[in-house]
């Protein structure tokens, strides 16, 4: 982070380069998600959705910490979700056909 001054009335400016992370701080929030998950669903007996949504929350701010704008990040979301959604319609379209088949008597 560099701070700039500029003229008498003393205003400054912060200006942010984002770095990238050393291998710890990149594992933070999947060693985030994977704690949050065993205790959610383990000892607390609760759905995933809450313990994914807060390793959510850890990455985000971790990517703040680094120096991310919101923007960045959501665009790195948008792009990593992008390249994973057609693997999961393919999945959710096989599941669609074996569950017609079972319906229909195909499987038994």
């Amino acid at each position: 982070m560099v701070l700039s001054g500029q003229g008498i009335t003393g205003s400054l400016t912060m200006s942010t380069k984002p770095r990238l992370p050393s291998l710890s701080v990149a594992l933070l929030p999947v060693a985030a998600v994977a704690i949050f998950l065993g205790l959610g669903i383990q000892v607390l007996g609760a759905a995933a959705h809450l313990p994914l949504i807060l390793g959510s929350v850890v990455a985000a701010v971790t990517g703040k910490a680094l120096g991310f704008n919101w923007k960045r990040l959501q665009e790195g979301m948008v792009r990593g979700i992008s390249v994973g959604l057609p693997s999961v319609l393919i999945l959710l379209a096989i599941g669609v056909l074996i569950g017609s088949w079972q319906v229909s008597g195909v499987v038994p």
